[in-house]
């Protein structure tokens, strides 16, 4: 690993981004299971998905309170804005008064205003030049803010790493292709250091090939507190359940 990557990944942890060092947000095993074998995993809030707060003041409100370190926002451009919301078919059906609460600056800031880091999942429609501009410019304004990225634009995650100290890239993989690639390409990309990996894909072997890497590993969509527990070598978890996290922090 690089001095640079270990650099990088210290701070990760030191942000509260995951890892050891801030144990009110971390899970530990002896607040779950026994067999539960690892220390600690971050939580993370889920928003935009159509059943969840995204799409729901109320909703909102809950992550905003409840004991996840991080929201995740999902991404769409609309209008010239870029607004959070998972899907932007179905984006367009809502309300313009909702529509409205959807901006995703102010939704930032108020995260921030209550101590939360923000987690900006970029979907397939943040990915034109125009929206990467858009993108750029809100992490501009919140440059002294620690913000993670998710994206399936690697080649954007690779430029807002090299742009951005603040900005903690997390490249999406849903398949076993798009994990052979990573793999492949990881020796041309030096300044890689963390997965967005779907829960399929988290077995023991990837998980270990990754870490061994030096790589962070963020696993979603985990709504099943049992699915946790095969999750070794896993440093956070992304849920769309409040109680899942809140049970995690051991504060039900």
């Amino acid at each position: 690993m690089s001095e640079r990557l270990q650099q990088r990944l210290s701070r990760r942890e030191l942000l509260g981004l995951g890892g050891a060092l801030l144990a009110s947000h971390m899970l530990k095993a002896s607040e779950v299971e026994e067999e539960f074998s690892y220390e600690r995993l971050s939580e993370l809030g889920h928003v935009g998905v159509a059943h969840n707060a995204g799409l729901n003041p109320w909703r909102y409100d809950k992550y905003l309170n409840s004991h996840a370190s991080i929201l995740e926002l999902d991404v769409l451009p609309y209008e010239g804005e870029l607004v959070v919301g998972h899907d932007m078919r179905q984006f367009e059906t809502l309300p313009d008064e909702v529509k409205a609460q959807q901006l995703l600056e102010p939704m930032m800031n108020e995260a921030y205003q209550v101590g939360k880091v923000c987690a900006l999942d970029k979907k397939g429609e943040a990915s034109d030049l125009i929206a990467r501009q858009q993108f750029n410019e809100v992490i501009e304004k919140v440059e002294e803010v620690p913000v993670v990225v998710f994206g399936k634009d690697w080649n954007h995650l690779d430029e807002l790493v090299t742009d951005f100290p603040n900005v903690f890239p997390a490249h999406t993989i849903n398949s076993r292709g798009g994990l052979h690639d990573f793999f492949e390409e990881l020796p041309n990309f030096p300044n890689r250091e963390a997965v967005s990996l779907e829960k399929s894909l988290a077995t023991p072997k990837n998980l270990s090939a990754l870490k061994e890497n030096g790589i962070y590993v963020y696993v979603w969509t985990v709504n099943d507190p049992r699915q946790v527990l095969s999750l070794e070598g896993a440093d956070a978890i992304i849920s769309d359940k409040t109680r899942i996290l809140n049970a995690f922090s051991g504060k039900v």
